[in-house]
Parts: C-alpha cells; structure tokens; sequence
C-alpha cells in the first residue's frame, strides 16, 4: 500500500479499533463464564454485541455507555473488535488455569487490556476493491467513519495474483510495521499430499546444529542412504554471530537494559538464514524425491536462559522448523518428528556412544566413533533421525508376533531414543522374509 493522507486517519482506525479492544475485554471478563456454555464462535460474538450494542430489539443493553463512548462504530469492525477481545480472554483464562494446575508456581498470569491488535478489514463492508491497484478502505477521521481512496503497489498485487491466483484469500488486515501501514493477506490452498507407503518413501531428515545451518540425510526404508547436504552458509552464520556478540557486549556495559534494536538486527539476521537454509533444503527434497520431511521433537519450552547465542539458536530452531512445514506441505510432502534424545550421542553404525568437543578437544562439529572414526556430527544425527522415523513407521504396518521375534534379535528398536541407522538396516533385514 502506498503512502498517503490516509495514513493518518487509518492510526486514528487503528487507535480507536484497540480503545474499543480494551472496552470489551473487560466486558468478556466479567461474562466469561456465560461464553464459557456457548460451543460455537459466532454465538460468543453475537451474545457480546447483545450485551453492549442497543438495536431496535435490544434497546437497553447490559452495557449501554459502549454506544456513547464509540459512536456510530462500524458493525463489522465492532464484530473483529469482539473476536479478538474473546481471544485475549480465553488465552488468559487458559493461561490461568494452568497456573493453578501447576501449583500456583511463580507470578500468576494477568489480563492486559491494551495489545497491539490489528483490525481485520472485511470485504464490502470495510474494504472494497475498485480496479487492479486501487481500493476503498472505512476509516476513522476523529469524528466519524468515512470511505477513503487507497492505492496499492503494483508489485505487491502482480506477486499475489502470481503466486496465489488459485488460493482463497481472507480479508485484509490492518497493520502498522515500521511506522507504516500495510494490509496483510492470508491465503489459503488446498494441496494433496504424497502418498504414505512405507515402502516407496523416500525421507529427507534435517538436523539443525549450532556448527551448520542444517544438515541433511536422504534415506530409503530398508537403511540406504541416498544422498546428503551439508548447509552451511557461513557468512549468515557470521552475522548472526556478530548480532549477539553486540547484545552480549551492551548488557555487559548497562547492564540488563533492554536492547530492542539490537534484538531485532539478530532476528532479522536468524531469519534471513533459516529463509537460505529452507530454500536449500526444499531443493534438495526435490532432487532427490522426497516423500516425506523428518526433524526432531524439540521441547523448547523451558530452554529460556543461557547464553545470548543459545538462545537465539534454539529460537531459531524453532522457527526453522516451523518454515520448513509450511513449505513441505507447499509441495506435497508429509512432515514428521521424532524423539530428539541420543540422535547426536549414539553413532549410526551402532558402535555406542561417540565423543565431541572437550572430550576429544576437536571442535563441536565431528565426532569420534568408539571404533576410532571421525564424522560429521550433524550428518550423524541426521541418519538417526531418518532411521527412528522409519523403524516407527515399520512398526505400525508389521504384525505384533513378527515384531516381537525381530526385537528379540535388534533390542534397540523397542526403546526408540536408543535406536541408530544399524538398528533400522538390522529390521530391514529380518523384515525381508516375511515379506518374501
């Protein structure tokens, strides 16, 4: 969207659409527990608007000074001003719960009536389209809601009808980043995903070290691996280094001050290596016909402290992941994880546990066999991963009698955070008469 004039009344849109938030959400609270009986969204939403807005059946509602203090408010913004005060609440009240559940443990939570929510603009009432880059938009100019002419980038516009012509697009929403305005599309697609034949499968499993960006492992369901990447993509690296050596040094200096530009420079740097590194390895997937995409479970829930660079790596991780789902699912692969315990500490050729960093004072990258052999610990772990995913996937097509007899010979596949690359090329192994 281009700037204009408009520019200030959609922050005055903006500010009044969370002044009104922040009403019903007080609102919300106090009724919970008559939303808390309804089963549908809509319900919820039009038991809210009975309680605050008069109409020509409800003309004294509960709440009756929300007309008075936001008058004339549009009806389908009031609608989105409801949904998300609903939202606010109950993540609240789940939050709440949870306290409780867990002993009342450290601070309980508290329900802010001020956030930064974002008004969702609906089609033919908020937001009209009238030409290829031009739109209508309703806004609050102080005093009342008036239409106001738009016009929207025209790469902006050709990119979505490129790339998502076919996709059923929602309504726009309002948002404010880096003291400008945009409107923000949601685009939703239907894609068939690849068939789930253990047999056929070919999984690309991922590992996300500290030492690389991502490393990965093609491997097929009897144990062959087929091919490999390593990513390292050293100058992203750098620079995510360089950020949190920058964090570290200023709170060295001030203290513990918070750094939001500072934060965001290693962000932005986080992010612009996991988009490289989830090109690469959707290319890779392609290359080598991957059915099916394998990363580890990681429970990243707790790991909050440490050092700066810790932190941002698991940060990181965790969005690495989450884009690599979204793209795989883009292409019709299936998405999996498995247990993450000893995907690095066992070697894959069932030699036992390897030694890395300190223990062999080599660094962090490679591993060394209790045989003597030195590999690389990421495309290690990437192996094991693979072979957990499918000694799982064995498990549910095999019968129980045949499974029984193979885990008296291969132990490992009965506990699965024990299990290596050998012990999926061992089952493969005893699986071959049956099926012959």
């Amino acid at each position: 969207m281009e700037s204009g004039p408009h520019n200030v009344f959609m922050g005055l849109t903006l500010k009044e659409h969370r002044r009104c938030v922040a009403y019903l959400i007080s609102v919300v609270d106090r009724e919970y527990e008559r939303l808390a009986a309804l089963t549908y969204a809509n319900e919820e939403q039009r038991l809210v608007e009975t309680l605050v807005h008069a109409t020509r059946k409800n003309p004294s509602p509960k709440y009756s000074d929300f007309d008075d203090l936001f008058p004339r408010y549009p009806s389908y913004y009031r609608r989105g001003a409801i949904t998300a005060a609903v939202g606010i609440v109950k993540s609240y009240r789940s939050n709440l719960a949870n306290w409780e559940k867990d002993g009342r443990k450290g601070s309980p939570p508290r329900l802010a009536l001020y956030h930064f929510s974002f008004p969702v603009l609906y089609h033919g009432q908020c937001y009209k389209e009238v030409g290829a880059y031009k739109a209508t938009v309703k806004l609050f100019d102080g005093k009342e809601w008036l239409w106001h002419d738009i016009s929207l980038v025209k790469t902006d516009v050709d990119y979505m009808a490129r790339h998502h012509g076919d996709a059923a697009r929602s309504a726009p929403v309002l948002q404010k980043r880096h003291k400008r305005f945009e409107l923000r599309y949601a685009f939703e697609a239907s894609v068939p995903l690849a068939d789930n034949d253990i047999k056929e499968a070919v999984a690309v499993s991922v590992d996300i070290g500290l030492n690389h960006a991502c490393v990965c492992a093609a491997v097929k369901p009897d144990g062959t691996v087929v091919g490999r990447r390593v990513i390292s993509l050293p100058e992203e690296k750098a620079r995510q280094r360089h950020a949190a050596a920058y964090i570290s040094r200023a709170m060295r200096k001030h203290g513990n001050r918070r750094t939001p530009r500072l934060w965001k420079i290693a962000k932005d740097a986080a992010k612009g290596l996991n988009a490289k590194a989830a090109a690469q390895v959707m290319a890779f997937c392609d290359e080598v016909g991957a059915t099916v995409l394998v990363m580890e479970h990681l429970d990243l829930r707790r790991m909050r402290k440490g050092r700066i660079g810790m932190r941002l790596h698991l940060w990181r991780a965790r969005s690495l992941q989450d884009m690599l789902a979204l793209r795989a699912h883009l292409s019709g692969i299936r998405v999996y994880t498995v247990n993450a315990w000893n995907t690095s500490r066992l070697a894959f050729d069932g030699s036992g546990r390897v030694k890395r960093g300190k223990e062999i004072g080599r660094p962090y990258s490679v591993c060394v066999f209790s045989t003597g052999k030195e590999y690389n610990a990421d495309l290690n772990a990437a192996y094991n991963i693979a072979a957990r995913y499918f000694i799982r996937e064995h498990e549910k097509t095999t019968p129980a009698t045949t499974w029984l007899r193979i885990a008296a010979k291969v132990p490992a596949i009965r506990k699965r955070s024990q299990a290596t690359l050998s012990d999926l090329i061992s089952l493969a192994a005893g699986l071959a008469p049956v099926a012959a």
